[in-house]
């Protein structure tokens, strides 16, 4: 019985057409990789009994439903803040039907993985079947409610197993990839080092693997695997040193997948916080977002609470690198005001680039920049013009002036930038990236004032060229203890590797220290 529900439930997507959208992923393998919109409700693939237990296994990992009465709202009087309080989870109960009786059984645990562990009382010993109990279900990690045990469904007994598990989904993400199988695997048995991985045909360690129920988790090292990756997994049982089983010791078969990688995380905002300096608030993600909706203005999407006043959102706009969101709002934050907290209450109006919606928050602190005194310039005091090679980059130095006091270094990553010819340069947060040979000119902008620069790119060998006759006019060689001054603008100016020199230059200028040898 086990063998045929097994076959029955290992469901082949070999004949899936190409999705053209963005948010969508093309399974190239024979296993699904979800999509970002997931709309459909966990599949149970295996009831099984040992008679002490009972393990419901699904397709994908579960989440139980929050008690919304173990979150109450927070006290007015309290001090705001993003999490007023932890729900608790609502845990679902069962029916079992047997020849002798009907008995109810209580979830103890929360989920593991893509598994229910439920132990009756007392234990199943002859033909039953489950349904659910009253009205909590639990869930897919996208909210959608479990319905196959709405009726009763036949326990099988798993007593004396000999089948190896079945592996019926995997789900493969920018965060991890998740393989689920269809009933629980042994926890014990699992090595990273068992599961190679390539992306886009680069191999890629696994940094950390974990069974969790039936579902295995590989985490690669972070950022190895970007939205729209190809990533091919393979597993060979025979060559592992701790080969996947399940808890009868049956032994996994081989796996070979080749996916697109989707991403199935939202947005967050990053650490640095949200800033507010007169009308502009502006706060960075954690990935590059965009709006729903091209030409929204975000208007009622936020609202920022300033002591017992409300200020509301008229305009937005988004960074060249798509990770700075800027609102322009209705009325000023003044020097000095404090007790600033903003609410996004906008729903699925941000979104990432696989169209997971930015989730709503509410109370977050606001830091205040606004100056008691007024701004009066920015310069970007990086020699001119910028010569860099294609492919390079520059942390470009940028201060601004004030009326009193001194001025203000390190806005670059507070400006934004524009620049004439995006085929040769473009700049983001303080970070020139040249792309090909020409000229342009990269304007920074910071609270109305405005700085430029012109940004010649030119090939690599010739700015080689260009450093090593600077460095070295003669060509007759610089030995080991020789002095290198290097002459900026601003002689005041301390010497900052990471705005004057690139990688490039650095390992150049270590080719020169070196002795050299006599001819």
């Amino acid at each position: 019985m086990k063998n045929q529900k097994k076959k029955a439930t290992a469901r082949a997507m070999a004949a899936v057409a190409l999705l053209t959208s963005l948010f969508t992923v093309t399974p190239i393998g024979t296993h699904q990789v979800q999509a970002a919109t997931d709309t459909t409700p966990p599949h149970l693939e295996s009831i099984l009994s040992s008679g002490d237990t009972i393990t419901l296994t699904y397709d994908e990992e579960l989440t139980l439903p929050d008690d919304p009465e173990s979150n109450p709202e927070p006290n007015p009087d309290s001090p705001p803040g993003p999490h007023p309080g932890f729900p608790l989870p609502l845990l679902p109960t069962y029916t079992v039907h047997t020849s002798s009786g009907d008995t109810t059984i209580d979830t103890s645990r929360p989920p593991e993985g893509n598994t229910i562990t439920l132990t009756p009382d007392p234990p199943i010993n002859n033909p039953a079947t489950i349904q659910y109990s009253g009205y909590i279900r639990v869930s897919d990690l996208a909210g959608n409610l479990d319905t196959s045990l709405d009726t009763p469904k036949e326990i099988i007994d798993n007593s004396h197993d000999t089948t190896p598990p079945q592996l019926v989904r995997s789900i493969i993400s920018t965060d991890d990839i998740k393989l689920f199988y269809n009933e629980p695997l042994n926890p014990d048995e699992i090595d990273p080092a068992d599961y190679k991985i390539t992306v886009n045909g680069e191999p890629q360690a696994v940094g950390y693997a974990e069974i969790r129920g039936g579902m295995v988790r590989l985490i690669p090292n972070r950022g190895a695997i970007a939205f729209g990756d190809k990533v091919d997994l393979t597993y060979e049982a025979a060559k592992t040193t701790s080969p996947l089983q399940d808890k009868s010791g049956n032994k996994a078969e081989n796996i070979g997948i080749s996916a697109q990688a989707t991403d199935l995380t939202p947005p967050e905002l990053d650490r640095e916080g949200i800033f507010v300096w007169k009308n502009e608030l502006r706060f960075g993600l954690t990935e590059p977002i965009r709006l729903h909706s091209p030409g929204d203005t975000l208007a009622d999407a936020f609202t920022l609470r300033v002591g017992s006043r409300t200020i509301n959102v008229t305009g937005c706009s988004i960074s060249a690198s798509n990770r700075l969101l800027t609102l322009v709002l209705d009325d000023s934050v003044e020097y000095g005001e404090s007790g600033i907290y903003l609410n996004y209450i906008g729903g699925n109006r941000i979104e990432d680039l696989a169209r997971n919606p930015l989730a709503p928050f509410s109370n977050l602190r606001v830091t205040n920049q606004s100056s008691a005194r007024s701004l009066l310039s920015i310069a970007i005091k990086d020699s001119s013009p910028l010569i860099l090679p294609v492919g390079g980059k520059y942390l470009l130095t940028v201060q601004a002036f004030y009326s009193k006091g001194d001025p203000r270094d390190k806005i670059a990553s507070l400006a934004s930038y524009t620049w004439d010819n995006p085929n040769c340069a473009t700049a983001d947060t303080g970070w020139v990236t040249a792309t090909a040979e020409g000229t342009t000119t990269i304007t920074a902008s910071y609270q109305g004032k405005t700085a430029s620069i012109p940004v010649t790119v030119i090939s690599e060998a010739d700015y080689k060229k260009g450093l090593r006759d600077r460095l070295d006019p003669t060509h007759t060689g610089i030995t080991l203890g020789t002095i290198i001054k290097f002459l900026r603008a601003n002689p005041l100016e301390d010497f900052n590797m990471d705005g004057a020199i690139n990688n490039d230059d650095v390992t150049y200028l270590m080719q020169l220290v070196s002795p050299k040898k006599t001819t």
